[in-house]
């Protein structure tokens, strides 16, 4: 007779721990046999570990694209207010600064345009992104005067 714990209680052997022949509880042959279920648990926890893993894959992926935009962006602004500076009275050398700070920045300068006394500058970065391979930020800054200059009188 089986008690439903998996032993088998008889008059006299009740209580003593055997397996009940009948269900099959406590011989590893039962459907509610503690035995199915052994290692799902490390199973489950190999699972979370997975997910964590690539939720903080993505979360420092996008941290790292976001500090790239930054960068670059940031660094078109300080080229292009450089070059700025010099637009007027040196508008070769205005470039040729802009590409200096851009490359102490990290960054290269794409292009650079001098427009009277407007400089517009376009850089880039290229970062590698897991998964995705190389990929290329871009930023652009223009700068100039606040005030169009006055004009001379004739």
């Amino acid at each position: 007779m089986c008690d439903g714990r998996g032993t088998a209680s008889t008059g006299k052997d009740r209580g003593t721990g055997s397996a009940c022949p009948d269900c099959g509880i406590g011989t590893g042959r039962g459907a509610a046999s503690a035995d199915t279920e052994r290692g799902s648990a490390t199973l489950w926890g190999v699972a979370v570990m997975a997910l964590l893993m690539a939720v903080a894959t993505i979360t420092a992926t996008v941290g790292a694209v976001r500090v790239a935009r930054h960068k670059v962006n940031d660094a078109a602004d300080l080229s292009a207010l450089a070059a700025a500076r010099l637009a007027l009275a040196d508008p070769e050398g205005a470039c040729a600064r802009a590409a200096h700070l851009a490359r102490r920045n990290g960054v290269t300068l794409d292009r650079c345009t001098i427009t009277d006394e407007i400089a517009d500058v376009w850089t880039s970065i290229t970062i590698s992104i897991p998964a995705l391979g190389p990929r290329t930020v871009t930023g652009r800054a223009r700068a100039g005067p606040a005030q169009p200059a006055p004009a001379l009188p004739p």
